[in-house]
């Protein structure tokens, strides 16, 4: 149940700490009463959290609260202006399935524009965490079970929800970021007629439905390293999609290697020394295609290895163009002065182009067919 109280402060409101405090503990005590009960704002201690882009996170720690988890929660406020981007209540629908799951932090109450979800005791990962390879391979692990656990509960059938997204993009920004594509020098009609048929090839590519994380970057992925093999944890679901071809949430992953959003100047520019190699690529599907299926001691072919490489590459065009189109209707709408999502988007959606005009995505259903005349199409169990 949405709690009928909206959180007031925002971090550009140029509060101090006594009046944000005020301001958050009068949410926290609607929203999880057990934890703020008998709690003073001069006791709420307050760290924001990195990662975030889109919404604000917090972590709330009341007194005493070193080394006891359920003395922290994280409070999540939703960012400005964002509702036209997605649909909030897929990543809530989400979260819930998942986090009975033990797959995400669980969901402790929400409130009008945001929620309070379960404190993890883990690290966020760092750009470099994701070329390390025991890493990136439970990473591909728990992807997999993602996609195989949570489709059946949340997919909806005959939706196509990456399409009609990127449409919904599209036209925003073709009608409200004229400034912003005449500032980058983006041809935005020229994008429309690349989505189309881009729409056309992708026909081609065999690529099952499931539903997708939709942004695997390394601030979204979370791990616990007190074990002898690390827990992986992906969070923050607003850019879920609930019935998308695989492929796209493989290649958006892969995209995002190019990127650290924690370093200090030039965040949104791609560094793409980093981008993972085709032996990264072939690591992470096994490890995706293992986990998939499930049978212990199981392993694919490289036949079937490749053919889920091809699949991931068919898709980076439009991983450019979602989050190219995402940074040009971002910078009309969000105040945040510490990256440039004009400059992000022009990038991304530069990439899109030179990779849309050298692709073809026949080539690709051609190298699928070549590497599995049986590709995996199964998200169950054996």
């Amino acid at each position: 149940m949405v709690l009928p109280v909206s959180c007031r402060w925002v971090p550009a409101a140029g509060w101090n700490a006594a009046r944000r405090n005020v301001e958050l503990l009068r949410v926290l005590r609607a929203a999880v009463p057990w934890f703020a009960h008998g709690m003073s704002a001069d006791e709420l201690k307050v760290k924001q959290m990195t990662g975030g882009m889109t919404n604000t996170v917090l972590r709330c720690s009341g007194p005493d609260a070193e080394n006891k988890t359920m003395k922290h929660v994280l409070l999540r406020i939703d960012g400005r202006g964002t509702d036209c981007l997605f649909d909030r209540s897929t990543g809530v629908v989400a979260q819930r399935v998942l986090g009975a799951l033990g797959l995400v932090p669980r969901i402790l109450g929400e409130f009008e524009n945001g929620r309070v979800e379960q404190f993890l005791s883990a690290s966020t990962l760092t750009s470099a965490n994701l070329r390390e390879t025991n890493v990136s391979k439970a990473i591909a692990s728990i992807l997999a079970r993602t996609h195989v656990e949570s489709t059946p509960a949340i997919a909806k059938p005959d939706a196509q929800p990456l399409m009609d997204r990127l449409k919904s993009w599209y036209y925003l920004a073709a009608t409200s970021c004229g400034s912003q594509c005449a500032r980058t020098g983006i041809d935005i009609q020229n994008i429309g007629f690349a989505l189309t048929e881009m729409e056309t090839r992708l026909q081609a590519v065999q690529s099952p439905l499931v539903f997708a994380h939709g942004d695997l970057q390394h601030g979204n992925i979370m791990m616990d390293n007190s074990a002898d093999v690390p827990k992986i944890f992906l969070i923050d679901y607003e850019y879920s999609l609930p019935q998308c071809p695989r492929g796209f949430d493989l290649a958006n992953h892969f995209c995002e290697w190019g990127y650290d959003f924690d370093q200090m100047t030039n965040t949104h520019n791609q560094q793409v020394e980093h981008l993972p190699s085709q032996s990264q690529k072939e690591t992470f599907c096994e490890s995706y295609l293992i986990a998939q299926d499930g049978r212990l001691g199981w392993r694919p072919t490289r036949a079937e290895i490749l053919s889920l490489v091809a699949e991931a590459e068919a898709y980076m065009p439009v991983a450019h163009l979602h989050w190219g189109l995402w940074g040009l209707v971002q910078a009309t709408r969000n105040d945040c002065t510490d990256f440039d999502y004009g400059a992000y988007g022009a990038q991304r959606i530069n990439h899109f182009l030179r990779l849309f005009e050298r692709a073809s995505s026949s080539r690709v259903a051609e190298l699928q067919n070549q590497f599995s005349s049986n590709p995996q199409q199964s998200f169950a169990y054996h």
